[in-house]
């Protein structure tokens, strides 16, 4: 063979050689190539990108991360899924960062990349404050304190307590012997100081401030109190009265640590574990008893008139109710007002909980089947479902609740790879 055709051959060769090992790497074609957007369908964002016209499509690559600068070529542990239909250009970020430790509002940024046979093609980053606000394992959801966006949670001991103070995005942990549990009573007063109640004794009550679990001051009470209930300056609680042989419900003043007692009220002779509930805005106080609900005017003094009572098995101590009093839902999702006409039936609830936003408008449910319920306020209609899921766990509970008139969701969720228990704050886009 010639020395000329010999050369030619060994360079087709090498250019060979040299395709196939080329490196993948990002073509600098037009970004509008592909561009990504976000979208919301139904209460559920969507990534959305455009379609690659290339004969040698391999699939669709999904990147997520907490900074902009994702690199597709050299890190996969941004990756948050794969598309290997060329037809189909959505993918659903489900809590795409949901197995870190993310605490507290912080931006996601997302990537498509479009692999091909010897390169890969990527579309322009988008940006969104995550749906996940707090993110932690092996803690414990304990209550929500909606009208301040204050959820606590508890570590593994029980003893250690956590605060996720949502519009101040911050967190605080606790070592203190006061825990807070859903049991725990809290009240407003009219400066909106928010203060966590704890009885410590027959005649005796602490109140913690919520924001940091101090001690705010102790209240000694002239007679044993059973249950009660404080809402901007005014306690009502339930007490025996001997000399009638009778239950009450002693309407107070609550200046610092002193009680001044404006009325009382007589509830009946088996009281004793009546729950209370007051309207946001100090005007309507109701109290369940067993599956009696009783509900009261509240007059600027304090004084209390009596409404109406219902009868119903399923309030059974137990109730959800609007910011002014006019709308009560019982345990089984039956709505009423004010007067305990019966409204509608919302459905079944014991296996989650009814919320309203601040305004009335809207009222959300959350059950243990990964949805949550969405209602009109006013029609009592269903608006929508909106799933909820956390990538790679089992959602086994959830906790909706609103802020300032935004859903947010408290998910209990389990890793059946690493056998732990997770719990995360979501923000719903509704």
């Amino acid at each position: 063979m010639k020395t000329s055709a010999k050369l030619i051959l060994l360079f087709i060769s090498s250019i060979f050689i040299f395709s196939s090992c080329k490196k993948l790497d990002e073509n600098s074609y037009p970004k509008d190539s592909i561009v990504l957007s976000l979208t919301t369908v139904n209460g559920t964002e969507l990534l959305t990108w455009t379609k690659v016209n290339a004969s040698d499509f391999k699939r669709y690559e999904i990147y997520a991360s907490n900074k902009d600068n994702i690199d597709i070529i050299k890190s996969t542990d941004k990756l948050i899924g794969t598309v290997t239909d060329l037809e189909k250009t959505t993918f659903t970020p489900i809590d795409a960062l949901s197995d870190s430790s993310t605490i507290l509002s912080s931006k996601t940024y997302f990537k498509v990349a479009a692999v091909l046979q010897d390169r890969k093609l990527s579309s322009n980053v988008i940006s969104k404050n995550s749906d996940i606000i707090f993110s932690s394992k092996n803690v414990f959801f304990q209550k929500v304190i909606p009208e301040k966006g204050y959820v606590y949670f508890s570590d593994n001991s029980f003893g250690n307590q956590i605060l996720i103070n949502i519009p101040n995005n911050s967190r605080t942990d606790f070592s203190t012997s006061v825990s807070v549990t859903n049991n725990s009573k809290y009240a407003i007063d009219n400066n909106n100081q928010c203060d966590i109640i704890s009885a410590t004794g027959s005649n005796t009550f602490d109140l913690y401030k919520a924001e940091d679990l101090s001690l705010h001051h102790q209240v000694n009470s002239p007679e044993y109190f059973y249950n009660f209930s404080i809402n901007k300056g005014f306690l009502f609680a339930v007490y025996y009265n001997s000399s009638i042989s009778n239950y009450e419900i002693g309407s107070y003043t609550l200046v610092g640590n002193i009680l001044s007692k404006v009325s009382t009220t007589s509830i009946g002779s088996n009281s004793s574990s009546s729950t209370f509930y007051i309207s946001s805005d100090g005007t309507k106080l109701y109290v369940a008893d067993f599956n009696y609900v009783t509900s009261y005017n509240i007059a600027a003094n304090g004084q209390l008139t009596k409404i109406g009572q219902q009868f119903s098995s399923s309030f059974n101590n137990f109730m959800f109710m609007n910011n002014n009093g006019t709308k009560i839902i019982s345990n089984s999702g039956d709505v009423y007002n004010e007067q305990f006409q019966m409204q509608k039936s919302l459905g079944f609830s014991n296996t989650g909980m009814y919320n309203f936003s601040a305004d009335g408008s809207k009222i959300v449910f959350g059950s243990n089947n990964n949805k949550i319920e969405l209602y009109d306020g006013n029609s009592l209609n269903k608006i929508k479902s909106i799933n909820v899921e956390v990538k790679n766990q089992t959602v086994n509970g959830l906790t909706p609740f609103f802020y300032n008139n935004e859903l947010y969701c408290i998910v209990q969720a389990f890793d059946n790879n690493t056998f732990q228990q997770s719990v995360l704050i979501i923000k719903k886009t509704i």
